[in-house]
Protein backbone atom coordinates (compact mmCIF):
# COMPACT_ATOMS: atom_id res chain seq x y z
CA UNK A 1 0.00 0.00 0.00
CA UNK A 2 1.41 3.52 -1.18
CA UNK A 3 1.71 6.35 1.96
CA UNK A 4 1.52 9.64 0.63
CA UNK A 5 2.97 11.85 2.94
CA UNK A 6 1.85 15.48 2.68
CA UNK A 7 4.88 18.02 2.70
CA UNK A 8 4.82 21.29 4.98
CA UNK A 9 4.06 24.35 2.50
CA UNK A 10 7.75 25.60 1.56
CA UNK A 11 7.09 28.87 2.48
CA UNK A 12 6.07 28.39 6.14
CA UNK A 13 8.62 26.04 6.27
CA UNK A 14 11.17 28.65 5.75
CA UNK A 15 9.08 30.89 7.97
CA UNK A 16 9.33 28.57 10.71
CA UNK A 17 13.35 28.20 9.74
CA UNK A 18 13.52 31.70 10.43
CA UNK A 19 12.16 32.28 13.43
CA UNK A 20 13.84 29.36 15.20
CA UNK A 21 16.90 31.22 13.98
CA UNK A 22 16.25 34.29 15.54
CA UNK A 23 15.35 32.81 18.95
CA UNK A 24 18.72 30.89 18.32
CA UNK A 25 20.85 34.37 17.86
CA UNK A 26 19.01 35.92 20.09
CA UNK A 27 19.66 33.31 23.23
CA UNK A 28 23.73 33.36 21.75
CA UNK A 29 23.69 36.93 22.23
CA UNK A 30 22.24 37.19 25.60
CA UNK A 31 24.89 34.45 26.34
CA UNK A 32 27.57 36.04 25.06
CA UNK A 33 26.33 39.32 26.90
CA UNK A 34 26.16 37.48 30.67
CA UNK A 35 29.77 35.92 29.82
CA UNK A 36 31.23 39.25 28.96
CA UNK A 37 29.24 40.68 32.23
CA UNK A 38 30.74 37.61 34.46
CA UNK A 39 34.20 37.96 32.87
CA UNK A 40 34.39 41.65 34.09
CA UNK A 41 33.55 40.80 37.85
CA UNK A 42 36.47 40.31 40.26
CA UNK A 43 36.47 40.06 43.76
CA UNK A 44 36.76 43.60 45.73
CA UNK A 45 35.18 47.20 44.66
CA UNK A 46 34.00 47.69 40.59
CA UNK A 47 34.40 50.39 38.89
CA UNK A 48 30.96 51.60 39.78
CA UNK A 49 31.70 51.77 43.33
CA UNK A 50 29.76 47.93 43.79
CA UNK A 51 31.79 45.79 45.92
CA UNK A 52 31.79 42.00 44.79
CA UNK A 53 32.11 39.99 47.52
CA UNK A 54 33.84 36.04 47.56
CA UNK A 55 30.37 34.17 47.79
CA UNK A 56 29.49 35.85 44.93
CA UNK A 57 26.84 38.32 46.22
CA UNK A 58 27.17 41.88 44.73
CA UNK A 59 26.84 44.21 47.44
CA UNK A 60 26.15 48.23 46.58
CA UNK A 61 26.70 50.27 49.97
CA UNK A 62 24.09 53.60 50.32
CA UNK A 63 26.98 55.29 51.74
CA UNK A 64 30.75 55.71 52.35
CA UNK A 65 32.76 52.80 52.25
CA UNK A 66 35.78 51.94 54.38
CA UNK A 67 37.61 48.89 53.82
CA UNK A 68 40.52 47.22 55.99
CA UNK A 69 41.62 43.65 56.36
CA UNK A 70 39.49 41.15 58.98
CA UNK A 71 36.20 40.55 59.17
CA UNK A 72 34.16 43.00 60.85
CA UNK A 73 31.49 41.68 63.77
CA UNK A 74 30.38 44.41 65.87
CA UNK A 75 30.43 48.41 66.44
CA UNK A 76 29.33 50.83 68.60
CA UNK A 77 29.77 54.92 68.50
CA UNK A 78 31.64 56.34 71.16
CA UNK A 79 32.93 60.57 71.99
CA UNK A 80 29.58 62.01 70.97
CA UNK A 81 29.64 59.77 68.18
CA UNK A 82 32.78 61.39 66.96
CA UNK A 83 34.66 58.09 66.67
CA UNK A 84 33.09 54.55 65.26
CA UNK A 85 34.83 51.68 67.02
CA UNK A 86 34.69 48.57 64.71
CA UNK A 87 35.35 44.99 66.43
CA UNK A 88 37.26 43.37 63.97
CA UNK A 89 38.39 39.82 63.93
CA UNK A 90 41.14 39.76 65.69
CA UNK A 91 41.08 43.69 66.76
CA UNK A 92 39.59 47.11 67.00
CA UNK A 93 39.38 49.40 64.21
CA UNK A 94 38.85 53.71 64.94
CA UNK A 95 37.70 54.89 61.97
CA UNK A 96 36.69 58.60 61.83
CA UNK A 97 33.07 58.23 61.02
CA UNK A 98 32.79 61.82 58.79
CA UNK A 99 35.88 61.66 56.96
CA UNK A 100 36.13 57.55 56.93
CA UNK A 101 40.16 57.61 57.98
CA UNK A 102 40.87 54.72 60.08
CA UNK A 103 42.49 56.61 62.91
CA UNK A 104 43.95 53.75 64.64
CA UNK A 105 43.93 49.84 64.82
CA UNK A 106 44.13 48.60 68.19
CA UNK A 107 45.86 45.19 68.78
CA UNK A 108 46.11 42.11 71.73
CA UNK A 109 49.69 41.21 72.28
CA UNK A 110 50.28 38.00 71.27
CA UNK A 111 50.65 35.37 73.73
CA UNK A 112 50.19 32.30 72.45
CA UNK A 113 51.08 30.99 68.87
CA UNK A 114 47.48 30.99 68.10
CA UNK A 115 45.44 33.54 69.91
CA UNK A 116 41.95 33.37 69.44
CA UNK A 117 39.82 36.22 68.06
CA UNK A 118 36.72 38.04 68.86
CA UNK A 119 33.87 36.71 69.00
CA UNK A 120 30.55 36.82 66.67
CA UNK A 121 29.32 39.93 69.19
CA UNK A 122 29.83 42.14 72.41
CA UNK A 123 31.00 45.04 72.72
CA UNK A 124 30.75 47.83 75.19
CA UNK A 125 32.04 51.40 75.46
CA UNK A 126 31.53 52.65 78.61
CA UNK A 127 33.24 55.97 79.80
CA UNK A 128 37.32 55.64 78.85
CA UNK A 129 37.05 52.14 78.69
CA UNK A 130 36.42 49.65 75.71
CA UNK A 131 35.07 46.03 76.32
CA UNK A 132 35.35 43.48 73.34
CA UNK A 133 34.90 39.70 74.04
CA UNK A 134 37.08 37.07 72.54
CA UNK A 135 36.01 33.80 71.14
CA UNK A 136 37.06 32.00 74.09
CA UNK A 137 37.06 33.20 77.71
CA UNK A 138 37.77 36.31 78.27
CA UNK A 139 36.55 40.32 78.03
CA UNK A 140 39.11 42.10 76.40
CA UNK A 141 39.80 45.79 78.13
CA UNK A 142 41.30 48.82 76.46
CA UNK A 143 41.50 52.25 77.76
CA UNK A 144 41.44 55.88 76.30
CA UNK A 145 45.08 56.83 76.88
CA UNK A 146 45.84 61.01 77.78
CA UNK A 147 47.11 61.60 73.84
CA UNK A 148 43.55 60.40 73.21
CA UNK A 149 44.82 56.46 71.58
CA UNK A 150 43.20 53.15 73.07
CA UNK A 151 45.38 50.47 74.74
CA UNK A 152 45.10 47.76 75.47
CA UNK A 153 45.40 46.87 79.52
CA UNK A 154 43.85 43.85 80.63
CA UNK A 155 41.85 40.73 80.44
CA UNK A 156 39.24 39.74 82.04
CA UNK A 157 39.10 36.15 82.55
CA UNK A 158 35.32 34.77 82.36
CA UNK A 159 34.27 31.59 84.54
CA UNK A 160 34.21 28.27 83.08
CA UNK A 161 30.74 26.39 82.38
CA UNK A 162 30.10 23.55 84.64
CA UNK A 163 29.46 21.28 81.43
CA UNK A 164 33.44 22.18 80.65
CA UNK A 165 35.02 23.76 77.19
CA UNK A 166 35.41 27.03 77.04
CA UNK A 167 33.04 30.19 77.32
CA UNK A 168 32.55 31.40 74.08
CA UNK A 169 30.90 35.12 75.19
CA UNK A 170 28.79 36.46 72.75
CA UNK A 171 27.01 39.78 73.92
CA UNK A 172 27.77 42.40 76.37
CA UNK A 173 25.37 45.24 77.71
CA UNK A 174 25.23 47.61 80.31
CA UNK A 175 22.68 47.28 82.88
CA UNK A 176 19.42 49.27 83.46
CA UNK A 177 20.87 50.47 86.60
CA UNK A 178 24.14 51.36 85.26
CA UNK A 179 26.04 50.05 87.85
CA UNK A 180 27.15 47.18 86.16
CA UNK A 181 27.19 45.16 83.00
CA UNK A 182 26.69 41.80 81.70
CA UNK A 183 27.99 39.47 79.26
CA UNK A 184 26.13 36.79 77.81
CA UNK A 185 27.89 33.14 77.44
CA UNK A 186 27.25 30.17 76.48
CA UNK A 187 25.38 28.57 79.29
CA UNK A 188 24.45 31.64 81.40
CA UNK A 189 25.06 35.57 81.89
CA UNK A 190 27.54 36.92 84.47
CA UNK A 191 27.97 40.24 85.32
CA UNK A 192 31.30 42.70 85.92
CA UNK A 193 31.69 46.18 86.95
CA UNK A 194 34.29 48.35 87.84
CA UNK A 195 37.71 48.96 86.69
CA UNK A 196 40.12 45.67 87.61
CA UNK A 197 39.37 42.49 87.33
CA UNK A 198 38.55 41.23 90.79
CA UNK A 199 35.59 42.90 90.19
CA UNK A 200 34.22 40.17 88.17
CA UNK A 201 30.96 39.10 90.06
CA UNK A 202 28.91 35.47 90.05
CA UNK A 203 27.25 34.09 87.11
CA UNK A 204 23.34 34.26 86.50
CA UNK A 205 21.32 31.36 85.02
CA UNK A 206 19.97 32.65 81.82
CA UNK A 207 18.13 30.16 80.74
CA UNK A 208 20.53 29.33 77.15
Amino acid sequence: MNKHIKLAHPILTMLNLLVLASFLAVGAAFQAALASDQEQFHVGVQPDGRIVVPTNQVLEPAGTQVTFPGRPVDLALTDGGKLLVVKNSKDLVLIDPVTGRIRQTVSIPRRRTKPPGFSVVGLLISGDSIYASDAENHVRVFRRQEDGDYLWVENRELTAPAVGGVVHPAGIARLPSGRGNNVQLRTRSMGFSGTRAADMTRPIRSGL
